[in-house]
């Protein structure tokens, strides 16, 4: 078979709209050739198949990405990826739709001390509970069962039940009757 050459090509009109309209992907003006003058347009359907999915090896995406609805967005004006919500609001935002599950996961960065912090919420209360993990290794449980203020923390020096420690073991409170 021959090699073909497509010379002579011009735009498409101004009455083409492409959010209806097939996709153009050649106006062949060139009289000899086997297709005179015609133009050849596919469909989504032709380059996605029936069921209007594609197989890429890669892709890049300019701007937001959401898929069904809320179950991924990438929103690309605050640099934030969402599972479960359609506006993210922090670098990864993790969230379930029913009333006591859910996940935040994310990097606290306030300029001196970067925080791994892991937060559960219930719909009705809000945030419950949170367990944060400083870069010095401190690891600290706040707002455990709703109850405000830090519940534990371990750090070099050890573990402390209501109190920063300052033994191996350090604990504050009434005691259990």
């Amino acid at each position: 078979m021959a090699d073909s050459k497509i010379t002579a090509l011009t735009s498409i009109g101004a009455s083409t709209d492409p959010a209806n309209d097939p996709l153009v992907l050649v106006d062949v003006s060139d009289t000899s050739m086997a297709a005179t003058g015609t133009t050849k347009k596919v469909t989504l359907n032709q380059l996605l198949g029936a069921s209007g999915t594609a197989t890429l090896a890669s892709a890049t995406i300019t701007g937001d990405l959401t898929v069904d609805t809320s179950t991924l967005k990438v929103d690309s004006a605050n640099d934030r990826v969402g599972i479960g919500i359609t506006s993210p609001l922090a670098k990864l935002d993790i969230r379930q739709a029913s009333a006591v599950e859910g996940l935040k996961v994310y990097v606290n960065d306030n300029g001196s001390t970067n925080i791994v912090n892991f937060r559960s919420y219930d719909n009705t209360l809000g945030e419950v509970t949170r367990y944060a993990i400083a870069c010095n290794g401190t690891a600290t449980w706040q707002n455990v069962g709703g109850v405000a203020g830090t519940a534990m923390t371990l750090n070099s020096t050890g573990l402390g039940v209501g109190a920063s420690p300052s033994h191996r073991l350090t604990v504050s409170g009434t005691a259990a009757t």
